[in-house]
């Protein structure tokens, strides 16, 4: 219930790359190596030299227009958008991090084409340190390991992205 809330169908969305003044450059490129993909996986599934992108980092101070472009990612690709917040994950019942990850994932290819959206990530993966909580530890070591087992598998329809 928790994620299932942050689950976003594109066709509400109202912002489209048309709607994104600027950063032509920016928008081309998501389009070949992101949207592209998502809207034509028969272009990419027998090609060794293209291969779609698993993962996206739009990084730059606040206020420039990087969940815009998340959400205008979504609804170009018609993907779903599955807003992850951190807030969210945590739990006070120690192993719910880690299973609410799973659920992010799992529920991401069930409903592919879908975009994991999570934004702040350096809060979240950011450095690992010895310093930090052994739950918070558990739930990074989850998330980087999910991630890492579709990127391997060209078959799953989905992409993280990260601000």
């Amino acid at each position: 219930d928790v994620i299932a809330c942050d689950v976003i169908n594109p066709d509400p969305i109202d912002v489209e790359f048309d709607s994104i003044g600027g950063l032509e450059h920016v928008k081309q490129v998501l389009f070949e190596l992101v949207i592209l993909p998502l809207r034509r996986p028969e272009l990419f599934a027998h090609g060794k030299l293209l291969s779609p992108q698993k993962g996206v980092l739009l990084y730059g101070p606040p206020g420039t227009g990087k969940t815009m472009i998340a959400k205008a990612i979504a609804k170009e690709s018609g993907a779903v958008f599955i807003n992850v917040r951190i807030s969210n994950l945590m739990s006070k019942w120690f192993g719910d991090a880690q299973k609410l990850v799973a659920a992010v994932f799992s529920l991401a290819y069930k409903l592919q084409p879908a975009i994991i959206f999570i934004d702040e990530v350096d809060s979240f993966l950011g450095q690992r340190r010895t310093t930090d909580h052994e739950a918070m530890t558990n739930m990074k070591t989850e998330f980087m390991s999910l991630w890492d087992g579709f990127t391997t598998d060209r078959e799953y329809l989905q992409l993280c992205l990260a601000c």
